[in-house]
């Protein structure tokens, strides 16, 4: 399946019509039709949008291998991802102050030695 069947499957899974999907995303019900027949796809921001609103990742709604067991393991709760990324900005900073620390510290020798050098002039 890709895109146009899950997009259907999804849809027929939470007894939308397509009406309903076309009114949330802003777009005709046409749009919606031709999204599940195949003959064009949505804008990135739509796509955004309905995944979220159907409650799947992209790489679903886009797969040509999909399988409802899949489909969970994929979507992670919003809660075990902000750790991470907490944790990664708390890397980005910590290096950033190393570096200055560093920075300096150089600077700092780097300036003694010149002065130094000046004062044997």
């Amino acid at each position: 399946m890709g895109f146009p069947e899950n997009l259907r499957t999804l849809r027929k899974e939470k007894n939308m019509s397509q009406e309903h999907l076309a009114e949330f995303l802003d777009v005709s019900r046409q749009a919606v039709s031709k999204w599940e027949q195949g003959t064009s796809y949505p804008e990135v921001e739509k796509m955004i949008m309905l995944s979220k609103y159907l409650s799947v990742s992209l790489d679903f709604l886009l797969s040509d291998e999909n399988k409802k067991s899949k489909n969970q393991e994929l979507v992670e709760p919003k809660d075990r991802i902000l750790p991470e990324r907490r944790g990664m900005r708390f890397e980005r900073v910590l290096r950033l102050v190393l570096m200055w620390c560093l920075l300096l510290v150089f600077m700092y020798l780097a300036g003694s030695a010149i002065g130094q050098a000046l004062a044997y002039l």
